[in-house]
């Protein structure tokens, strides 16, 4: 079954964003369905489309389905990327294609860069929580239940009856690894993504209203109430 395609999972990168990914990879141009990566490789790199389309597809015994395409200035990226090893998934690129190929360990250094680190970090972190259960307004959190902090938004959120999706750190070693790669410290966690657009890392419950509540008034959505005069300024 193919993924429905969300531009918070899947972002479009801007020319400044293409521009600065440039300095960390290699232009590849490619044939009408040229394999880029198959579902045995590992340390497989990220690809950037400039022009053309790169499918990524889940083989089987005698057929594969397709997962996700992507368009220009699209860039591919999932479980193989985040754990390092061999992932599920087959790319390539079923018609002529110009991409830009970057291999992981430059990615890892390009995503310090403040303009690409959160909008890597959210799609990955977006992707990696997909389920075809989710919903495109949900936030999400990432944190682990050893965090105070992660125990007060969950509240926070429950409270106020709004739905999120949560990835456990204490369970999900995989996620660990990405926010190392982001140098996203301790004491920033937990990290929630809020309707999978805004990117808060340890947020007090002042803030995560004040995010909740302009976002509900631009949705024109009122889904749950918050009273913001009851959090002090601290979070408690």
């Amino acid at each position: 079954m193919a993924l429905i395609k969300s531009e918070l999972m899947f972002p479009r990168l801007n020319r400044a964003e293409i521009a600065l990914l440039t300095r960390f990879g290699n232009e590849r141009s490619t044939s009408k369905n040229e394999t880029l990566f198959d579902s045995a490789d590992s340390n497989v790199s990220v690809f950037v489309v400039l022009q053309g389309r790169l499918d990524i597809v889940r083989p089987f015994k005698n057929s594969e389905a397709l997962l996700v395409s992507h368009g220009p200035r699209e860039f591919s990226g999932g479980e193989n990327l985040i754990s390092g090893g061999p992932g599920s998934v087959r790319g390539k690129t079923k018609i002529p294609s110009r991409l830009l190929e970057i291999e992981r360990v430059d990615l890892l250094h390009a995503q310090t860069h403040p303009l690409l680190s959160e909008t890597f970090l959210r799609s990955y972190l977006l992707r990696r929580a997909f389920s075809p259960s989710s919903v495109a307004g949900d936030s999400l959190l990432v944190g682990s239940s050893h965090s105070g902090g992660t125990l007060r938004v969950k509240a926070f959120l429950e409270r106020n009856a709004h739905p999120y999706t949560y990835l456990d750190l204490d369970r999900d070693s995989g996620v660990q690894w990405l926010l190392d790669q982001f140098a996203v410290r301790a004491d920033e966690i937990p990290i929630l993504i809020c309707g999978g657009r805004t990117v808060l890392r340890n947020p007090s419950n002042a803030m995560i209203s004040a995010v909740l509540d302009a976002e509900s008034i631009v949705n024109h959505s009122n889904l749950w109430d918050i009273e913001i005069s009851v959090f002090s300024p601290g979070g408690d």
